[in-house]
């Protein structure tokens, strides 16, 4: 079963967006009365606390201020890099020396972190190990 997890009410000046995940709401607009309206129609119909402004959330670090708002990963990179054994190495520019030219031998993997595709997903890359099969013309 799917269920959305964004819900918009409203439109133009007054429309609002709300974010939902499991008993967590996230609620943002363009007017704040509106947003304030919204959350005291809730509170009649539901026992709800008000946390205030977002900070952390699904993993996601949120920073807002004046200039705007700025989303970060750090604590979940970090996590991965603990889970991979990673956590004491130092960063790098690029992931392996550059122009490297590696033979057949060295293309073989002896080892694989464990990370379950947390790494992949921090990478914004696919992991997908194993074989692919293709199926041939007239079989």
């Amino acid at each position: 079963m799917h269920e959305a997890a964004v819900y918009r009410r409203g439109s133009g000046h007054t429309v609002l967006l709300v974010g939902v995940y499991v008993d967590d709401l996230i609620i943002t607009g363009a007017d704040q009365g509106e947003v304030e309206n919204f959350k005291a129609a809730m509170k009649e119909h539901f026992d709800m606390s008000d946390l205030g402004l977002l900070c952390f959330y699904l993993g996601v670090e949120v920073r807002q201020d004046a200039e705007g708002i700025v989303l970060r990963q750090a604590r979940y990179a970090e996590r991965i890099l603990e889970l991979g054994g990673m956590a004491g190495c130092n960063p790098a520019a690029t992931p392996m020396e550059e122009k490297l030219r590696l033979s057949g031998r060295a293309r073989r993997r002896k080892w694989i972190p464990r990370t379950t595709g947390g790494l992949s997903a921090a990478c914004g890359t696919s992991s997908t190990l194993g074989r692919t099969s293709r199926s041939r013309s007239g079989s």
